[in-house]
Order: C-alpha cells, then structure tokens, then sequence
C-alpha cells in the first residue's frame, strides 16, 4: 500500500484529483489532504519509499520548500514528489530541490496526467515488493536460483500476484507475456519452468512438500499447483500486512 499526501490549497482540485486517483488505484491510502505546508508536518515521517506527495508549488504558503528541506534532511529515502507550477522550470533549475522530484508538470495539465503517474508508480511499487516476497518464499525449496527457470517462475509468481487471472491459462497468459518479454518461445519457458520444478521436486524434502502443496506422497505437483498454491498464500500474507 503506498501512502498518498497531496499540498493543494484549490479545495476543488484536490477532490477532484483525490476522488480519480482512488477512484483508478486501490494500492493507495490517503494520510494527509492539505492546503498549508505545516499541515503536513506532522505526516513527514509516514511518507516514505514508494509512498507519494503530490505538491503544488504555486501555493501562497512561505514554508512549502521548507517541508522539501526537512524531507531531505529526514535522512530517509525520499517519496515519490509528483510537483507543478505556472513556471515549473524555474524549480527544475534549483539544484536543492530539482533532485526532490519525481515528475514535473507545467500547469495548466489533465488530472488524468497525475492519476496516470500514480498508477505508474504504484505498479512498479507492488512489482518490486511482490518480487522480494515471492524470493524469500522460493527460499524455502531447494531451487538453484541462477538458472532461467528460477527467474522465470519469480516472474510468473510475481505477474500473477499482480493479475490472478493470468492463473486462468497459463500457457496462452503467463507464459506468453513472459515469453514476450524475454524474446523467446512459449515452448522455451515452459520448459525452463518443467526443468526448474523437477529438481525442486528432487532435492526438496519431501514431507515439505506435501504439507505446503496438500499432496499425498506420490501425488505430482505440477507449475500450475506450485505456482498458483504458491500464489494464494502470499496474497494471504500480503493482505494480513497492507491491512494491519
């Protein structure tokens, strides 16, 4: 979940910009609607990696920069600063601040503009936290992870916590998009994946096995049990956490 701030004094703007951003994305949580910097203060320390600021520099309000200096000064990661100005460029030439900000908007813009970053933003949030889960769920088997299958069921796992619907038929889905991307066949990443799980299976123990897979000793696990088992419970997981 990333947390969303927005710095905008137009009480209409911000409505209207809140309402289609969360209206587009149910990855992003509202701490703080301002109109004042100092308003924002006391959520400087909530915004953290991955989370957003959406920030109008034009507002009357002498500390707005200020709140830039104590972001950098927090000496934590910086938020994703979505920021816009009649004279945009006038900002993009301070070296102090220029490195603050994510995206840059010259005004007058579409809202759609904004709600498409975050949407952006968001995804490639959740794409990097669902790789890092599903690793150290991975880690659990015995799998050799510099191989192209191991990648590729990280990818699919991951694509698929993403989009559970690419479950539905993997070979004409998952493994298309993978293949895709990587510029090779659907045959090629199927046998990858086959190549993978058959020595997962081998040197996994056994009673491991059959207690996360629910099998019976003997029962085969095939990509489609292991990746959509393996799916389910960390989606299970992640929900216990973004709802914590």
């Amino acid at each position: 979940m990333n947390h969303l701030a927005i710095l905008e004094n137009d009480v209409e703007f911000s409505r209207n910009l809140l309402n289609d951003i969360i209206g587009n994305n149910n990855k992003v949580r509202l701490v703080r609607l301002a109109a004042k910097a100092d308003e924002l203060e006391d959520k400087l320390e909530k915004l953290e990696k991955g989370d957003i600021l959406i920030f109008n520099l034009d507002i009357p309000d002498v500390n707005r920069l200020e709140l830039l200096d104590k972001l950098k000064q927090s000496q934590r990661p910086l938020p994703y600063i979505i920021a816009y100005s009649k004279e945009i460029e006038r900002y993009q030439a301070m070296p102090q601040y220029k490195a603050c900000f994510h995206r840059c908007l010259q005004k007058p813009f579409a809202i759609k503009k904004i709600v498409e970053m975050v949407n952006q933003i968001t995804y490639e949030t959740s794409i990097h936290y669902y790789e890092k889960q599903v690793k150290q769920e991975l880690h659990k088997f015995e799998m050799n992870i510099i191989t192209k299958g191991y990648a590729y069921i990280v990818e699919a796992i991951t694509l698929s916590l993403e989009n559970e619907n690419l479950l539905t038929d993997m070979t004409h889905g998952l493994y298309k998009i993978i293949a895709a991307r990587h510029g090779v066949t659907v045959d090629n990443i199927k046998w990858s994946i086959e190549k993978s799980m058959k020595s997962v299976i081998r040197y996994t123990d056994c009673k491991l096995m059959n207690s996360y897979f629910y099998v019976v000793s003997g029962e085969k696990i095939t990509p489609k049990m292991f990746i959509t088992t393996i799916v389910e419970n960390l989606r299970d997981k992640i929900d216990e956490e973004e709802y914590a």
